[in-house]
């Protein structure tokens, strides 16, 4: 209705040149006006421009999918070029977010909350060639439960929070003492428990499965 009300003027093609009105001219000029408002109207509904909360999917979606790569990477990935890409999603989606708005709030802190597991993941597989071979397949039981679970929601999907997994490495890390290795993974796994558990919503977790070692405080989390 816009397009047409400001063209009124024009479809009405006053003038004064012609003492008499030339239909042709007439019918040629409105009706290619008339034309050119449905073209748009319909590119309009063909390529409608997308909202904030697809533009937010996309970015979340993205940051998942970044975490699910690294989490079978053996520590190939560089921590500079990890950290650049996720600073350029996490900057994109803050940009478009407000922070007094509770859910948007918990999405901004989610995604920092990734960063945070997405370094952790690093230092875990970086670690990981020097574990004892007992204490291997519960890490790398664990990070495919976190590969599985990012995938996922990188697909909008629902799969079992990798909680049990994580608590289950950290159990027999615990366990082993002091071997090659079993510190830095521990404090990692610790790390990336923590930052799940502080946003399950962010993660879609199950509360139900979401057990922690027991007897034992996940450490602080760190970079």
């Amino acid at each position: 209705m816009l397009p047409l009300a400001l063209n009124t003027t024009a479809l009405l093609s006053l003038s004064n040149e012609h003492p008499v009105p030339d239909i042709t001219s007439y019918l040629n000029m409105a009706l290619g006006l008339i034309a050119g408002i449905v073209v748009g109207v319909l590119m309009f509904q063909l390529l409608r421009p997308l909202g904030v909360a697809s533009t937010m999917r996309r970015l979340i979606a993205a940051i998942m999918a970044d975490l699910a790569g690294i989490t079978a990477t053996s520590g190939r990935v560089q921590r500079f070029n990890f950290e650049s890409r996720m600073y350029d999603r996490i900057g994109a989606l803050f940009t478009r977010l407000n922070p007094d708005q509770p859910d948007h709030l918990a999405t901004m802190r989610g995604s920092l909350a990734a960063l945070r597991i997405g370094l952790n993941i690093l230092a875990l597989t970086a670690v990981r060639p020097i574990l004892a071979a007992d204490l291997a397949p519960a890490v790398d039981a664990a990070l495919a439960a976190l590969r599985r679970k990012f995938r996922a929601l990188e697909q909008h999907d629902e799969a079992v929070s990798p909680l049990t997994a994580i608590a289950g490495a950290m159990e027999n890390l615990l366990a082993a003492g002091s071997k090659p290795g079993v510190i830095e993974a521990l404090v990692s796994l610790g790390a990336i428990h923590t930052s799940l558990s502080q946003h399950p919503d962010f993660f879609a977790l199950y509360p139900a499965r979401d057990t922690a070692p027991s007897g034992v405080a996940a450490p602080a989390v760190t970079a």
